[in-house]
């Protein structure tokens, strides 16, 4: 998984999230955090920024993973 769906994944929960907070989870800089938000903005993602508290995925979703799916489907 890339730095990208991470980030995505941890906004994934709608709640509002420190810059500080994901650069921990991610193991990259707070800097580098804010410059990965800037390349999903690019892509179309919106999310919100908020000086000083963090950030906030505007519309998250539930991102699909495929071991999760294939564990659902029958052998047929």
């Amino acid at each position: 998984m890339n730095i990208q769906q991470q980030i995505l994944r941890l906004l994934g929960d709608g709640k509002l999230h420190s810059g500080q907070w994901l650069a921990e989870r991610v193991g990259i800089s707070r800097t580098a955090v804010w410059k990965h938000i800037g390349r999903l903005r690019a892509l179309g993602l919106e999310f919100k920024a908020s000086p000083g508290a963090g950030y906030v995925w505007s519309s998250p979703i539930e991102l699909l993973e495929l071991d999760q799916i294939m564990s659902k489907l029958s052998a047929e």
